[in-house]
């Protein structure tokens, strides 16, 4: 007959014990946590509540995205972004507000590509030009942006419509490029 001596309960004791906090912890944990979509195929990471922040060579900020959620896809080398905006060269006097509903961004983060309800906002010095359209390829290297998709563009002395579209940042210009139709107010817009 095998005896126990307190020594040996004691340690059976206290493994039991640790034993049952670690399944307990574990449970809860479970609890805790919020039940995951499906992950997409190919996605090696995704971030929910993002903010990226992108600096030029002299340290100021050239963009920054804010997102609902970004996904990375190795295998085709980019970021996918839903719900973002864009505020491209925040501390200029260029500066632009783009929020769109999804995007694409390449891995060297020198080509975005957003879809989906996309309104941009510059405030110049005589009043602000909104940008609506569907599609915008933003290029920061270049400090361009550009859509073939139609575009609608509302300034202070007027509005403008067309297929396709330039921005450019560094020259302060947007240049229509299809099927131009516009109206100028020259004493500004008139009261709706």
């Amino acid at each position: 007959m095998f005896i126990f001596n307190n020594r040996y309960i004691r340690w059976l004791l206290l493994a039991l014990c640790a034993v049952a906090v670690l399944w307990l912890w574990q449970q809860q944990f479970k609890k805790a946590m919020p039940a995951q979509a499906v992950e997409s195929p190919g996605v090696d990471y995704s971030l929910s509540d993002i903010r990226l922040r992108q600096h030029a060579d002299d340290g100021s900020a050239r963009f920054i995205i804010a997102a609902n959620s970004i996904e990375h896809l190795p295998v085709k080398s980019v970021y996918e972004l839903n719900a973002l905006k864009l505020d491209w060269l925040p501390e200029t006097s260029s500066h632009w507000k783009v929020d769109a509903k999804s995007g694409v961004m390449n891995e060297a983060r020198d080509d975005l590509q957003l879809q989906n309800g996309i309104i941009a906002i510059h405030e110049a010095d005589n009043g602000d030009v909104q940008v609506n359209t569907d599609s915008l390829r933003v290029l920061p290297n270049q400090q361009q942006a550009e859509t073939e998709s139609p575009v609608t563009i509302v300034f202070a002395l007027g509005e403008a419509a067309a297929d396709g579209a330039l921005i450019d940042i560094e020259r302060s210009t947007v240049e229509l490029r299809r099927n131009v139709k516009a109206r100028y107010y020259p004493d500004g817009r008139p009261s709706q």
